[in-house]
């Protein structure tokens, strides 16, 4: 195709993560109503456990806690929302929810997500602490969706971001960039 200008709106994917059992169903990546239907779902009065303590992460933690018989945070910080909001406000946050029956497992990761004929029913912790679930939500951020730009002359930082000046234009002549 030709033009005169280009803009490229990538949009994102989910950070990948790494544990054992990738393949267990009711697990998501929250990223369309249908997924949104299917977790408040199957948390209905079930074990919830949610992957990541910041926007997307406590955001569903908070929408399940009247709904869900347990809800479940793991995050890799000291508090919720550490790196965008600070430990202060984290604290606070973090008492909120205690107050609300959330359960917080910081400084810890998923080593492993057990199934019992294909549906979740553990998560285990690289602590050795295992959680009861019937859902999890994974909500560890997102990178760029770039792999496509690899081969195209366009300028990618070594996370896969696409480098912009000021103006928004790439390294290439007439080729703008921006995140959708």
């Amino acid at each position: 195709m030709e033009y005169n200008k280009l803009f490229i709106a990538t949009g994102s994917k989910p950070k990948p993560m790494s544990y054992k059992g990738n393949d267990v169903k009711n697990v998501f990546h929250l990223r369309t109503p249908e997924d949104a239907s299917s977790i408040a779902r199957l948390a209905n009065n079930k074990n919830a456990v949610i992957v990541g303590t910041s926007f997307i992460g406590m955001e569903v933690a908070a929408a399940l806690t009247d709904k869900a018989h347990s809800v479940s945070v793991i995050g890799i910080e000291t508090v919720p929302f550490k790196k965008a909001l600070g430990d202060k406000v984290g604290k606070a946050i973090m008492k909120l929810f205690e107050a609300n029956r959330v359960k917080f497992y910081m400084l810890n990761e998923v080593s492993e997500m057990i199934g019992h004929h294909g549906q979740l029913k553990e998560v285990v912790l690289k602590s050795g602490k295992v959680l009861r679930a019937d859902v999890c939500v994974i909500g560890t951020g997102c990178v760029p969706a770039t792999a496509f730009l690899k081969q195209s002359g366009i300028h990618l930082d070594s996370k896969g971001f696409i480098t912009v000046n000021k103006t928004m234009q790439t390294n290439v002549d007439s080729v703008f960039a921006g995140e959708m």
